[in-house]
């Protein structure tokens, strides 16, 4: 499952450009309709995408195989001793990613995803203890669990 939906990577690119909505919609020559439309889940049809993947320096290829959920990561290219953990707050996902640290009962964790519940049932489940955590980004889905993960592991670094 690809962590940003649609939506997310739209509005990543747009803040990222430094463009508001008003400016994105001129130059991609929609309606400011239309964006909230698709950015409230709405399908676009691919002449808006590709407008919109040009503007926003996106592969249109790419973006419109999300827009059609035709896009799937492939986890099972994950090596065994790496667990993706998928964390939920509402509709939204995030992942982290446990790193079983191979002959030990050490584990290393990055990011926190939005809640510690399901990476501690990993962890318990593994029978491991985890010995530090890294964050990649200060945002909410990466770092959502972490008081709740220091808690379970004081030790943790």
């Amino acid at each position: 499952m690809l962590e940003d939906n649609l939506a997310d990577i739209l509005e990543k690119a747009r803040n990222g450009l430094g463009l508001d909505i008003p400016e994105l919609c001129a130059r991609a020559r929609i309606t400011p309709e239309q964006y909230a439309a698709i950015t409230r889940g709405g399908a676009p049809d691919n002449q808006t995408l590709g407008a919109l993947a040009q503007t926003l320096r996106l592969n249109a290829e790419g973006l419109s195989r999300i827009a059609r959920q035709a896009y799937r990561s492939e986890p099972d290219l994950l090596p065994a001793a790496l667990v993706r953990v998928e964390t939920f707050f509402e509709n939204y996902g995030a992942h982290a990613y446990l790193w079983k640290i191979p002959h030990t009962r050490a584990c290393l964790l990055f990011d926190t995803g939005y809640e510690a519940a399901p990476i501690l049932e990993q962890i318990a489940t593994a029978k491991r203890d985890l010995k530090g955590i890294f964050i990649t980004h200060p945002h909410p889905d990466h770092t959502g669990g972490l008081l709740q993960l220091k808690k379970a592991f004081p030790e943790a670094k």
